[in-house]
């Protein structure tokens, strides 16, 4: 019972304010039939397994008597084959049971084991965190990279109304040009078919 204090007065009262939802499943922790208990209440959970993410079988600590439910072959079998991971947190720091060899995280306490839950909600959390300042600075640098494209494009749109009056000029200036050339073209043809003619007279 004080193992179950310890665990969820950690767990629900973490500093990063993680709600928890947990559910417990009773079994007998110790003494005649506790494995046949704790195999029940795996089987039990296993039943509603889409709801949950994990197991976590903890235990205050006790005499090597008192734990030695934990080495029975069944329900290491149980644990190691069960289909959501299984964290242990059993006893006292020096003891170590067949259940915690095969489970998918041993903690040396109920206390390490809601440690260990709130470290890894930590972790994911600072993952998040991570990837969404890489999507920040990735997406400014995008963003700063277009803006100034669209200012060079936008000067060049500011000075295109310039550059076709320039150009009009230009037109202007060529088909006045090339009408003055056509002009003294034709006076100049026109004055040789002339001459050719007086000359043919």
């Amino acid at each position: 019972a004080a193992g179950y204090r310890d665990f969820f007065m950690h767990v629900d009262q973490n500093q990063y304010g993680y709600k928890v939802n947990h559910v417990l499943f009773p079994a007998t922790m110790q003494g005649v039939g506790a494995e046949q208990s704790i195999i029940a209440a795996l089987n039990e959970i296993e039943k509603h397994k889409g709801i949950f993410d994990m197991v976590v079988i903890i235990r205050g600590g006790g005499s090597v008597a008192d734990l030695d439910c934990y080495d029975n072959y069944e329900l290491a079998a149980r644990v190691a084959r069960f289909p959501l991971p299984v964290i242990t947190g059993i006893g006292h720091e020096k003891d170590e049971s067949i259940v915690d060899m095969v489970a998918h995280t041993k903690c040396k306490t109920p206390t390490d084991a809601a440690g260990f839950l709130i470290s890894g909600m930590r972790a994911f959390e600072e993952k998040i965190i991570d990837a969404f300042r890489e999507i920040k600075t990735k997406t400014e640098k995008v963003l700063t990279m277009h803006g100034h494209h669209l200012q060079i494009i936008q000067q060049k749109m500011a000075a295109l109304p310039a550059r076709l009056d320039q150009i009009r000029s230009n037109l202007v200036i060529v088909k006045n040009e090339l009408m003055a050339n056509v002009k003294h073209f034709l006076q100049a043809e026109t004055h040789r078919v002339e001459k050719i003619e007086n000359s043919v007279k």
